[in-house]
């Protein structure tokens, strides 16, 4: 990947998440609840343990995450109680909406479609500083393991 798309990449993901917390900083107060699973939207529901405080459930997972094999980007932010997920970005800078998120018992999991491709679904495992492990599955039957690094631009 040239450098001025990799730059480009970074760029709109970082701006696409700096709009979205400027659009959503009218209530910084969660709601009380219990994980949600929310069919569209990319947004997943999830009230920390202290019932209420604004703090991430794991810190450090908010960010932008990169597979420096595909250079496939995902944007993580912590929002009012809830991850949301923005728009997998990949290499050629087309966009993939996430049609499904969830946060249950530590973990994130979410799911985009392909242009003309299967759906895919995404699973955090475990998080160490800049790396987060994912598994993933696919619609098509193949599945497997996904290290995702944090890059400039997070949220």
């Amino acid at each position: 990947m040239s450098p001025n798309k990799r730059t480009l990449l970074t760029f709109v993901s970082f701006i696409l998440v700096l709009v979205t917390i400027a659009c959503s900083c009218g209530s910084l107060t969660p709601s009380s609840g219990s994980a949600t699973s929310v069919p569209s939207g990319g947004v997943a529901t999830s009230t920390p343990s202290s019932g209420g405080a604004t703090s991430e459930a794991i810190p450090g997972m908010e960010g932008s995450w990169e597979d420096m094999k595909t250079y496939d980007t995902y944007a993580i932010v912590w929002i009012n109680g809830n991850y949301q997920i923005y728009d997998g970005i990949n290499a050629d800078a087309t966009s993939y909406t996430a049609t499904d998120v969830k946060w249950s018992n530590g973990s994130l999991t979410w799911t985009y479609s392909t242009p003309g491709g299967p759906e895919i679904t995404f699973t955090t495992v475990t998080l160490s500083g800049d790396t987060l492990l994912t598994k993933w599955s696919s619609t098509d039957g193949t599945s497997g393991n996904k290290t995702l690094t944090r890059v400039q631009g997070t949220p």
